[in-house]
């Protein structure tokens, strides 16, 4: 993971931390205890030095600020493992890699679905992948060059076979699946 990379995973752990810890007050309106189920509507506000530019992960080469609002919006298959080294699963329920190290799978975890109730399948996962890498702008384009094949084999498998072994795959590719769920 580059410095940048951390740097800036660094500032939105913080802001989001920050933004966690404003926002209760001991004036709000109601004490009473909630169910602890999502509720619709409302507003979520963010607060930034600067403004996004491009609110597409697809085509912008833009300010850190998008990169925020990606990392507020978007799940990805792994995140990173807060309490340490390593990775953990968030859209994918779990992963194998191959022995030769050319072959990632992914299960797609049940139950996850879209802001609007579709479930959430393997090929979502495949178009958005693919979507992020097709612009010659793309902030993924240079991932082109290392994967062999990306494939949709049922509803809750993806896989990615690579050209060659790359070490760096789930800090590269997977975080940034950009796939919106509820």
């Amino acid at each position: 993971m580059t410095a940048r990379r951390r740097v800036a995973m660094c500032l939105v752990t913080g802001i989001l931390l920050f933004v966690g810890a404003c926002s209760g007050s001991a004036s709000s309106p109601s004490s009473a205890p909630t169910s602890g189920k999502p509720e619709n509507g409302g507003n979520l506000t963010f607060e930034f030095f600067t403004a996004p530019l491009d609110l597409d992960p697809s085509t912008s080469q833009d300010n850190d600020t998008s990169m925020q609002m990606w990392l507020a919006w978007f799940q990805t298959l792994v995140q990173l493992n807060p309490k340490g080294p390593g990775y953990l699963p968030e859209l994918s329920d779990h992963w194998t890699v191959s022995s030769n190290q050319l072959v990632y799978t992914f299960h797609i975890r049940p139950g996850v679905t879209f802001s609007n109730g579709k479930s959430l399948t393997s090929s979502d996962v495949l178009y958005s992948i693919t979507r992020n890498e097709k612009p010659s702008i793309a902030l993924l384009n240079f991932l082109v060059a290392k994967t062999a094949s990306m494939s949709a084999p049922n509803s809750s498998t993806f896989v990615i076979k690579l050209k060659r072994p790359w070490p760096s795959l789930l800090a590269d590719r997977p975080v940034r699946a950009d796939v919106k769920c509820a």
